[in-house]
């Protein structure tokens, strides 16, 4: 089985794991071609969570010949958690995190000082050197100055006789026992580490009690061993050393100790004190003068030689006398002559015969019978190793006998067993054959259910999404076009609003022109007659009314150049203004058509992250529902139950619990399944669902409008209609506010991987 094959922006997100037949590959996805046209350079989005968005709900639409199995699968491929990673095991994994340094993951109140002991110096240097900007600090040539800083850090350095004052107020406060609970003077209190303190008499009780059991030695306070300093300080000369022994004494493992046997004694005996005995096993009590054996641990055996406890001394004594050795009648330590004479000489300094064991110069032995008993100690060994010969041979021939029977009657089993098992293995070969016959022609037919359901849905989502798409693409045409329409109309409207105004100045600017000309020639006949007037019958009259004249006419000049340059002053501020305002429109324009294409941008980003969302939950959906079937295969082998009880395997071994419908309604599938007239689209009907739920419409954009079909026989409730939104309210009541919307590509969003958080 191998994974199923995405779209070519998707193929190379898809881990290939396994191999599957070509009914397990989807189609190709289509190249939207509006989608294609995203701007590639707007901000990289955030990384989109395919399995934040609900699955479509063409994915629960099935063929109505689809097997009650495989609807089974379709079910349970929707549930998001099966699509999540798991969280790593506490006892799996690496333990590399876990074995560094451990103080890295203590708080490090440990390993500070406590009790306030951090001096104030080093709080003033801490608080000096937090201020990061602050270059390091340097010797200051003013020696006042170091002076004035040692005196005020000496000022801030708290005096002892205050923490002495308190200290010896603290001590002639009243405290109660831990013990006996009555209240004593808190100088006269034992303080331990566990912050508990003990009047002495409860003090000496704890540790007298402790010293007579050896499980509660040495004394404990809240589980903590009492510091032996603390003890040896509140004791008296002789508790002291009884203290010690007993410190010495529960030292020793309880079998290497020695206590007096005596009852009026009884001490414990340590190993440096014991005194040698008359024999090697005999030792004293230093104390009492007891003889104590050490074999037994009791009181000497006065009548008898040796311990009756000593249990390995009568198989020593038996092969000391096959061996020829012999035993010194004072010590009794067994002694072995190599070579020399039959004259021996104890390590206790006791000497005896070899031959007969009696004491030197006491028996009438010679090396003649010192030979004859070693003649007879070597026939001995000779007849003792030839009989266990005999005794080991005759044994080897009965356990060769016995294996042999054995070896016989196991061939005789093995063969039976043999052609029982070669039964047995015929009959379960032909069983199992039956067996997998059945599953592979029953997988064979679930395969082809399966393959016929993906490819039905993917046709689903594929018409609904270039329906999505020519839906955008329309009312993205009429809205541009009618931007375009708009903008011709202000600017004509513009124009022509700017060249009456022109228009009308000019025609102003003539009438004060024409005005001002007609006012002058008025001016100038008025002044000549007032002139010629005047000046009648004068001297020089023409020339003061030549001057006169000129005077009136260098007037009438300067006022109309200042006319003039006003007029071209209004003639440049109304170009001006003309221009700024051609230049607002058009800025303004342009901000209306950014905004369009912004809101455009905006709407196809989120066609394009729902075309992602949807082909992605098909992908990742039809991957899993092969893998159900692998493992539904998988179990029905693994079972081995027989052909009539394979129908009783569930198809998923956990089932989880179905989501809630999807946001998109069951229009889109109506929209999506309309049947054209070239090529004809499957009768579907939707998979049930717990509980019909309303289903909020999201985007308009998104949505295509539903259209009545006759073949669908739809099982769910029709999508909730969304009233009429007021001015001024949100669209989407009862939901979360929409996040700030981002430009996003196309491109950009489909090399988004799904599959990261595929478990």
């Amino acid at each position: 089985m191998t994974t199923t094959v995405p779209s070519t922006a998707e193929s190379d997100r898809v881990p290939a794991a396994r191999k599957i037949d070509k009914r397990s590959c989807l189609l190709e996805w289509p190249q939207l071609a509006v989608l294609g046209e995203l701007d590639v350079k707007t901000e990289q989005p955030q990384p989109l969570h395919w399995l934040a968005h609900p699955f479509p709900a063409e994915l629960k639409a099935t063929l109505d010949t689809t097997p009650p199995d495989i609807i089974t699968i379709v079910h349970q491929s929707l549930a998001a958690d099966l699509y999540r990673k798991k969280a790593p095991s506490g006892d799996g994994g690496s333990d590399a995190h876990l074995a560094g340094d451990r103080r890295s993951v203590m708080s490090d109140s440990q390993y500070r000082p406590r009790n306030g002991s951090t001096s104030q110096l080093s709080r003033l240097s801490s608080l000096n050197n937090s201020d990061g900007n602050r270059p390091s600090s340097k010797l200051s040539k003013d020696s006042g100055s170091i002076k004035h800083s040692l005196g005020w850090i000496a000022s801030k350095t708290p005096k002892p006789t205050k923490g002495l004052r308190d200290r010896l107020r603290e001590r002639n406060k009243f405290k109660e026992c831990s013990s006996c609970f009555d209240e004593i003077l808190d100088k006269n209190l034992i303080g331990l580490n566990c912050q508990h303190k003990y009047c002495l008499k409860c003090f000496l009780q704890l540790v007298n009690t402790a010293m007579a059991t050896e499980r509660l030695f040495p004394p404990q306070c809240c589980l903590d061993e009492i510091p032996q300093r603390i003890i040896l300080d509140n004791l008296d000369h002789t508790r002291r050393d009884a203290y010690k022994l007993k410190v010495q004494e529960y030292a020793l493992a309880e079998p290497n100790r020695v206590y007096c046997p005596e009852p009026s004694c009884a001490k414990w005996i340590p190993p440096n004190k014991l005194k040698k005995g008359k024999m090697p096993t005999q030792k004293s009590c230093p104390y009492c003068r007891v003889e104590i054996c050490t074999l037994c641990r009791g009181l000497t055996h006065t009548n008898l030689d040796d311990c009756p406890k000593d249990h390995g001394l009568e198989a020593t004594l038996e092969e000391a006398e096959n061996r020829g050795w012999r035993r010194c009648y004072n010590c009794h330590s067994l002694v072995e002559l190599t070579s020399g004479c039959r004259h021996i000489t104890c390590k206790c300094g006791s000497e005896f015969c070899y031959t007969c064991g009696a004491r030197w110069r006491t028996c009438e032995c010679t090396e003649d019978d010192q030979r004859r008993r070693q003649g007879e100690i070597e026939t001995r060994r000779l007849e003792r190793d030839r009989q266990m010969q005999t005794e080991a041979a005759e044994i080897a021939e009965a356990i060769a006998q016995i294996e042999r029977m054995e070896r016989e009657e196991a061939e005789e089993r093995e063969r039976r067993e043999e052609e029982q098992r070669r039964k047995e293995e015929e009959e379960l070969r032909d069983k199992e054959v039956k067996r997998m016959l059945y599953i592979a022609n029953r997988l064979e037919d679930l395969r082809t259910a399966l393959s016929n359901v993906n490819e039905s849905q993917q046709t689903l989502l594929i018409k609904r999404h270039e329906k999505a798409v020519h839906d955008l693409q329309s009312r993205t045409m009429a809205g541009t076009s009618e931007v375009k329409q708009q903008q011709e109309r202000l600017l004509a409207g513009l124009r022509t609003n700017q060249t009456q105004h022109m228009d009308q100045l000019l025609a102003s600017q003539k009438v004060e022109l024409d005005s001002m000309t007609t006012r002058h020639e008025e001016e100038e006949d008025e002044a000549f007659l007032t002139v010629f007037r005047h000046l009648k019958g004068k001297a020089n009259r023409e020339s003061r009314e030549k001057a006169i004249l000129d005077k009136l006419k260098a007037e009438q000049e300067s006022e109309m150049r200042t006319l003039e340059q006003a007029h071209q002053q209004a003639i440049l501020t109304q170009e001006q203004t003309n221009s700024l305002e051609l230049k607002a429109l058009e800025a303004g324009l342009e901000r209306d058509y950014t905004s369009t294409r912004e809101a455009e941008q905006v709407t196809v980003s989120k066609l394009a992250q729902r075309v992602i969302v949807d082909r992605s939950w098909l992908t990742a959906a039809v991957e899993k529902r092969w893998k159900m079937l692998d493992e539904y295969r998988a179990r029905l082998i693994d079972t081995g139950v027989d052909i009539e009880e394979l129908p009783a395997v569930e198809v998923v071994q956990n089932p989880v619990e179905l989501p809630a419908d999807s946001e998109f309604g069951d229009a889109s599938i109506e929209a999506a399944v309309t049947p054209t007239q070239s090529s004809p689209v499957p009768v579907l009907i939707p998979a049930p669902v717990p509980a019909p739920v309303p289903v909020p419409i999201i985007s308009p954009q998104l949505e295509p409008q539903p259209q009545p079909q006759p073949e669908l026989k739809l099982s769910h409730p029709q999508p909730a209609v969304v009233p009429p939104v007021k001015p001024g309210t949100s669209s989407t009541a009862g939901q979360e506010p929409p996040k700030q919307k981002k430009k996003r590509g196309f491109s950009r969003l489909a090399s988004q991987s799904p599959y990261s958080l595929l478990g």
